[in-house]
């Protein structure tokens, strides 16, 4: 006997072409490209709407297709705080999270400039463990989190600074293209009146 339509579950037997559905409101585009492309550098292929919708087609269909797909979700949010699609997204996410526990890692991600304070989210994204991008999108820190989140790996200790060491003294600078006249004498007002000014 066949299921009814509203009933059917659709699987998705081939393997996604996409690591990560990046959602985002439009006030944000900018910065959630440039983190795309960061992500495609670094062996990734986010779904972006800019880029991945076809233009002449609706849009509609494709951004579910995505999220049914991509087995993470990355709630990007901004100093703008979160539009009214990116709500609907997110809860798309959310739920097949508990539908199907392990289909998708849904990640909230601060970029810079945004806070939490005054953010109406779901509680099970407030529980879920955030990447905080809280001086740029350059945050070697945050970004191994949010690359190791949509790979579903442990990010590790994270990139090491280099103790800095005491670097042997550096021959004096001399710009002049003639040596100094050891010969030159006089004019000892005007000289010492020169070395007080700049000694200052």
């Amino acid at each position: 006997m066949e299921l009814p339509a509203a009933k059917r579950v659709r699987t998705v037997t081939t393997a996604p072409s996409h690591d990560a559905f990046l959602s985002h409101c439009s006030d944000d585009k900018p910065a959630v490209e440039a983190l795309a492309r960061r992500l495609c550098d670094a062996g990734l292929n986010p779904w972006l709407d800019k880029w991945n919708l076809i233009p002449g087609e609706p849009w509609q269909p494709a951004i579910e297709d995505a999220l049914r797909q991509c087995p993470a979700c990355v709630v990007c949010i901004g100093s703008g705080k979160m539009g009214p699609w990116q709500h609907e997204e997110m809860r798309a996410a959310i739920s097949r999270r508990v539908s199907a526990p392990g289909s998708v890692r849904v990640i909230p991600v601060l970029l810079p400039g945004a806070s939490r304070v005054g953010l109406d989210l779901p509680d099970f994204l407030v529980a879920t463990t955030w990447v905080e991008f809280s001086g740029s999108l350059d945050d070697p820190d945050a970004f191994l989190r949010l690359v190791s989140g949509i790979r579903g790996v442990e990010p590790g200790p994270g990139p090491t600074t280099k103790p800095v060491q005491n670097s042997p003294a550096l021959p004096p600078v001399w710009t002049v293209r003639h040596q100094r006249n050891r010969d030159f004498t006089g004019r000892e007002e005007i000289l010492e009146s020169v070395r007080s000014k700049l000694s200052s």
